[in-house]
Parts: C-alpha cells; sequence; structure tokens
C-alpha cells in the first residue's frame, strides 16, 4: 500500500476577506482531501479556537468576546495519515456597539386617587424599560417594553402605602425611585 502523503486544501469560505463582522459570525471552512479530511481547526489571531471533525466546517464565532479592530481568521485541515495544510488569512473587522450599561432614568412618578378606594401610580422612563411597583412589599410587574407606565390598584381608604418602582431597560440595566407614600 502506498503512503498517503498528500495534504488536503482548506480555505475559509465565510466570512469574506475583507469583511466586517458583528455579534455572532458564522465562520466556515471548505476542505478536501485525496482521501479524507478528519478534522479542520480555526484559527483566530494565531490562536486555535475551534475544531470541526465533520463537514460542513464551521466555527460560531461571538465576536464580542474580541476587541472592536481587525482579526486574522485561518482554518487548517488534517486527513488521517496527519498530514496537514493552512489556508491563506482572512482578515475580517470586528465592530459591535458599545454595550448598554446605563440604567434607565425613572421620572415624574406620582399617585392619584381615582375613586374612594382605588388609586394609581404613574411614572416614565427616558428609555423603553419593563418595570415593577412594590407596594407595601408586594411585587406587580409590569411586561410592557414602553417609556410611559401606569399601574392602578385597589385599596383601603384613609391607609397609608408606601411603594418603589423599578425599571429595566432591555440590556438589563436597573433603575429605582423611591421609597414614596400615598395616602389614600
Amino acid at each position: 500500500q502506498v503512503p498517503d502523503t498528500t495534504a488536503p486544501s482548506t480555505s475559509i469560505a465565510t466570512p469574506a476577506n475583507g469583511a466586517t463582522v458583528s455579534g455572532t459570525a458564522s465562520v466556515t471552512a471548505s476542505a478536501s482531501d485525496d482521501v479524507a479530511v478528519t478534522s479542520v481547526e480555526f484559527y483566530l489571531d494565531g490562536a486555535l479556537v475551534a475544531t470541526d471533525n465533520a463537514a460542513p466546517y464551521a466555527w460560531s464565532w461571538n465576536t464580542t468576546t474580541a476587541a472592536n479592530g481587525t482579526h486574522a481568521l485561518l482554518s487548517k485541515a488534517y486527513d488521517a495519515a496527519g498530514n496537514s495544510a493552512s489556508s491563506s488569512t482572512v482578515t475580517v473587522t470586528v465592530s459591535n456597539s458599545a454595550a448598554d450599561t446605563t440604567a434607565p432614568i425613572i421620572s415624574n412618578v406620582a399617585s392619584r386617587k381615582t375613586s374612594t378606594t382605588a388609586f394609581e401610580i404613574t411614572w416614565t422612563t427616558n428609555e423603553p424599560s419593563t418595570s415593577v411597583v412594590v407596594l407595601n412589599g408586594t411585587t406587580y410587574t409590569d411586561t410592557a417594553l414602553v417609556t410611559s407606565h401606569r399601574r392602578a390598584f385597589t385599596g383601603k381608604r384613609n391607609t397609608a402605602y408606601t411603594y418603589t418602582v423599578r425599571s429595566a431597560d432591555a440590556a438589563g440595566n436597573i433603575a429605582q425611585a423611591g421609597p414614596f407614600t400615598h395616602q389614600n
């Protein structure tokens, strides 16, 4: 039997050289061999980051773990005889917006009687948010992602209620206002 001395070939199929990527990018490689490809490794800036043992050869890259700017991708294919070959380097630019770390601003918090036993609490936020009102220790959730909030309550006459308002934006940043008192 003639030994296999022919190295496989491989190339990065996606993303294209010069592409801009963000979020989760699919990195794929093509690979072929005169006998069979046994695995393809993926390298980011010279470091091994993933290995795929079956076609289609792919790696799901969370680009938010890399700094914004240019990065080098390359694939390396292996066959059963231990022969290997590397692809040409593909240069891509990572461009992710900065993470939102700013909590919403809660303002215009107010309470008012709507009848002898009912009242409502209203507030606004500077960005769409979901909110909760904690009224005398009980949590009431408002799941709408909005900027203008209103929550109705039924209570007892001549009773004081203590409440706080918490709002969370889509990035999970939380703001709190209060405690406030409503006299029903």
